[in-house]
């Protein structure tokens, strides 16, 4: 699902993919998944100790899908997230917190 207009023509902002975004979350959570896997299966530790690497597999597993979605995200719309500009011109929201302009000039 690509958004219009958030890699434009600009090489240096690629479209996003939410497929690709997908996918890339998953490899980093699969990759460090198999590290914890590969750490228990060579040093063949204890229960405890091996509940302890695998508990820290799966929190790395989780940081890594955070780290890599906000490098994906933030690589295709910017730092801030607002990639397009609103229908009135006005790129701060509006007090009321409705985003639609109000006709009335006003905001």
């Amino acid at each position: 699902m690509n958004r219009g207009g958030a890699g434009g023509d600009d090489p240096a902002r690629p479209e996003f993919s939410l497929g690709r975004l997908a996918l890339t979350a998953l490899g980093a959570a699969t990759g460090v998944l198999l590290l914890a896997t590969v750490v228990i299966v060579v040093l063949r530790p204890g229960p405890v100790v091996g509940l302890i690497v695998a508990l820290a597999g799966v929190a790395g597993a989780i940081a890594a899908m955070g780290v890599v979605s906000t490098r994906t995200t933030r690589r295709a719309f910017g730092p801030d997230g607002n990639d397009t500009p609103r229908r009135d011109g006005s790129d701060t929201p509006r007090g009321d917190g409705d985003d639609t302009p109000r006709g009335d000039g006003a905001g």
